[in-house]
C-alpha cells in the first residue's frame, strides 16, 4: 500500500507518512491488497457464511445450538463494525477468533446435517 499512497501523497504531510503500514477499513485494504476479483471472492465467502448462519437459525431448535449461533452471529457483527475503523486481519489472535467462529459454525450445520 505505501508504494501506491506515496504517489498520490499531499505534499503537506511531508515525509512523517513515507511507510503507511495499511488502511484504516477491512473491506478497502482487501480491495486494495487483492484488487477486484479477490474483493469478490471475499464477498462471495462471507455471503455463503451468512447464507450458512441463516439456514441454522430457521433450522436449529435446542436452546444450546441456538446460544452458540447467536454468539457467532453476534461476534461477526461485532467484528464487522470495528473493521470499517480498523484493519486488524493482521493480528494473529483476532484472525485466529475469526476462523474459530468459522469453524464452530460449520460444525454446528454438521452436527444437524
Amino acid at each position: 500500500m505505501a508504494r501506491v499512497y506515496n504517489l498520490y501523497r499531499p505534499i503537506e504531510v511531508g515525509a512523517s507518512a513515507a511507510e503507511l503500514q495499511q488502511l484504516h477499513n477491512t473491506p478497502m485494504q482487501i480491495l486494495g491488497e487483492l484488487g477486484l476479483v479477490g474483493f469478490a471472492a471475499f464477498l462471495f465467502s462471507i455471503g455463503c457464511l451468512l447464507r450458512l448462519w441463516w439456514r441454522l437459525y430457521r433450522r436449529l431448535s435446542k436452546p444450546n445450538e441456538r446460544y452458540l449461533l447467536y454468539g457467532i452471529g453476534g461476534s461477526w457483527l461485532a467484528y464487522a463494525v470495528s473493521s470499517l475503523t480498523d484493519y486488524q486481519l493482521e493480528n494473529i489472535s483476532i484472525s485466529s477468533t475469526l476462523v474459530v467462529l468459522i469453524v464452530l459454525l460449520i460444525g454446528l450445520a454438521d452436527a444437524i446435517a
